[in-house]
């Protein structure tokens, strides 16, 4: 004669989650593909990784509602960029870490988690030509300096191109330096270089 009531059974909906990965190139986004993203959930289930597509997208589409966290590996080659949270129904949830991570995504039934993005920094270069700008002026005095006409400032067919000079970089945010000697054609060039504010001397 037992009543036995609230036996109940409870079923959820799952989840997904969707981003990009983009470089920039003339301020404009280039997506990056074969990029692998990792999810992670604090309830027990397996991390799941994917490969982004010719398109740079990305997405999670059977996701058990609970605490996630995205991250991505940064490409060899480039440099890591800013991440960007995203949002669920248009609010955002997660928060970015600086290091190629998005975490206390809170995900519930059904909800559709999108545009939680990264960035990827292409590695610069800067190059140039040492020369000696038209003739070489001889002035028999410190006073005769004032006298000389100032050059042109522009590479032309007639001036003479520098060999073994030595040019300076430096990072001014890090105070890295890079030493380079100049070629037979006077020209020099530092190549996969972080974004930044240089100097050159």
């Amino acid at each position: 004669g037992q009543n036995i009531t609230e036996v109940d059974f409870a079923e959820t909906g799952y989840a997904s989650i969707a981003g990009s990965v983009f470089t920039t190139f003339n301020s404009h986004d280039v997506p990056i593909a074969g990029v692998a993203v990792e999810l992670q959930c604090s309830i027990n289930q397996s991390s799941q990784i994917q490969l982004t597509d010719e398109n740079g997208n990305y997405f999670f589409s059977s996701v058990l509602p609970g605490m996630c966290s995205v991250s991505e590996t940064t490409p060899i080659g480039l440099f890591d960029g800013p991440e960007q949270v995203g949002n669920i129904d248009d609010r955002t949830f997660g928060t970015a870490d600086g290091l190629d991570s998005i975490h206390s995504i809170l995900l519930r039934s059904g909800n559709q988690a999108v545009d939680y993005n990264f960035y990827e920094h292409l590695p610069a270069q800067i190059s140039g030509v040492v020369f000696q700008d038209g003739e070489t002026v001889i002035v028999q005095s410190d006073l005769q300096v004032a006298d000389v006409v100032a050059p042109a400032g522009e590479l032309s067919i007639d001036d003479r191109r520098l060999h073994g000079i030595e040019v300076t970089l430096t990072n001014l945010a890090t105070g890295i330096t890079e030493r380079v000697l100049t070629n037979a054609q006077g020209e020099f060039s530092f190549a996969g270089l972080t974004p930044g504010t240089y100097q050159l001397n």
